[in-house]
């Protein structure tokens, strides 16, 4: 009886709505895209864990990471031409929270998100178009 209700508890956790929110895959696509002078801009569901667990113990070392607060130091590590990679949970109190000063400078370009316990959206913002560089 314990062995069924184990393996009933175990399966459980495969279901959309109690799986693990997709930092990975949210990560692997910037991993993929990201060209040097890109940056990422998180926006934290618990901005108290040690900065940027979630994702950034996914992302490739060489991409600079940055918390939301820190927007403006993002773009101007980004530079003239650098993307802006920013990724937002699917969380009700966290909807109204954009990166204002990202989205005054950047064009969101490339929209993508992952299900999981809780939804994570990618933005790609570019520089606009005459400041690309050729990218």
């Amino acid at each position: 009886m314990a062995l069924l209700a184990l393996t009933a508890g175990a399966a459980g956790t495969l279901r959309d709505d109690t799986r693990r929110p997709p930092y990975a895959q949210a990560a692997a696509f910037i991993n993929d895209h990201a060209r040097p002078g890109d940056v990422v801009v998180e926006l934290q569901v618990f901005p108290r864990i040690p900065p940027g667990r979630a994702l950034q113990v996914h992302l490739d070392p060489a991409i600079a990471w940055y918390p939301v607060r820190d927007e403006q130091r993002a773009l101007d590590a980004a530079g003239t031409t650098g993307r802006i990679f920013y990724v937002s949970p699917g969380v009700r109190s966290l909807e109204g929270i954009r990166p204002e000063a990202i989205e005054a400078a950047r064009d969101g370009v490339e929209p993508r998100s992952w299900d999981g316990l809780y939804d994570i959206h990618v933005v790609v913002y570019a520089p606009p178009h005459g400041a690309r560089g050729g990218a």
